[in-house]
């Protein structure tokens, strides 16, 4: 699911040479946490992986309702 979301990433920012991931569990949902970390090397990108992380991408559906929203705060009190 990490790579799958990492790779959608690569997908959605063309210009991305390299993808970090980090998930981790919901501690509210487990008493046992563990962490994944995935570097995703993409400066070279073929079609074919494009490809494959929008079929997985299907599955999860991550980044459908992404608003990107820029601020800038300078008062630091």
């Amino acid at each position: 699911m990490l790579e799958v979301a990492c790779g959608t990433v690569r997908n959605r920012f063309s210009n991305l040479t390299t993808v970090v991931g980090i998930a981790m569990d919901a501690p509210l949902y487990t008493s046992h946490n563990s962490e994944d970390f995935l570097l995703l090397e993409c400066e070279h990108w073929s079609h074919e992986q494009r490809a494959h992380y929008e079929r997985e991408n299907e599955r999860y559906g991550f980044f459908k309702n992404v608003r990107k929203t820029e601020r800038r705060i300078v008062d630091f009190e």
